[in-house]
């Protein structure tokens, strides 16, 4: 099918992404997630997405930044062991033992 605005359109109508029916079928790839706890935008449901990922024992870390808002643009510099994660994870196939536990600096 040949991609177009139009059919881009379609595609992202499709999706509902607080779905989490078949959130289980994440469970061999590593997942970070954060949220700022400012009001902008609420934290609930990202909360909800992660507990629900935590129910399929999924290799995956939840990070609340306490009074931050939705940007993350500047998170490798404030928080580093984020950088440090990111390079070290691999998808993985044997019931999602982490490649390496990250250091707690």
């Amino acid at each position: 099918m040949l991609l177009t605005l139009f059919n881009a359109r379609r595609l992202e109508e499709g999706v509902n992404y607080s779905d989490t029916t078949r959130i289980c079928t994440l469970k061999d790839i590593p997942i970070l997630t954060y949220h700022g706890t400012d009001n902008e935008i609420a934290i609930h449901e990202t909360e909800r997405i992660a507990e629900s990922l935590k129910k399929c024992n999924v290799n995956m870390i939840f990070h609340r930044i306490a009074g931050e808002g939705h940007g993350t643009q500047y998170l490798y510099e404030t928080e580093p062991w984020i950088y440090e994660w990111l390079l070290i994870q691999r998808k993985t196939s044997n019931n999602n033992t982490p490649i390496k536990k990250i250091s707690n600096n």
